[in-house]
């Protein structure tokens, strides 16, 4: 594993666990040039995509254009999941 390795891992953990809001998160994914993802749910997974509700699933987006984040909305989690794994890989245009 190589040093960008570590970090962009560093980073994807700090993603998940929300700790997105430093400027040294923020620099980093800058310097590093890389893209982080958080997937999450609207309301209750339970009922997501019932009951008339839309894109009950999201993926926010953290990069250098966006070190706030860049929110997508989908219909299904495997839509959801592919996406943010094709962002994390560049595979997916943002």
């Amino acid at each position: 594993m190589n040093d960008r390795q570590v970090v962009q891992n560093l980073l994807q953990a700090m993603t998940d666990k929300l700790l997105i809001s430093s400027p040294e998160f923020a620099a980093t994914l800058a310097h590093f040039n890389i893209i982080t993802t958080y997937q999450g749910v609207k309301g209750d997974p339970d009922w997501a995509g019932l009951c008339g509700r839309e894109a009950s699933f999201y993926v926010d987006v953290f990069s250098a254009s966006y070190p706030k984040g860049q929110r997508y909305e989908f219909h299904c989690p495997g839509d959801a999941e592919a996406f943010a794994a094709g962002a994390r890989d560049r595979e997916v245009i943002l």
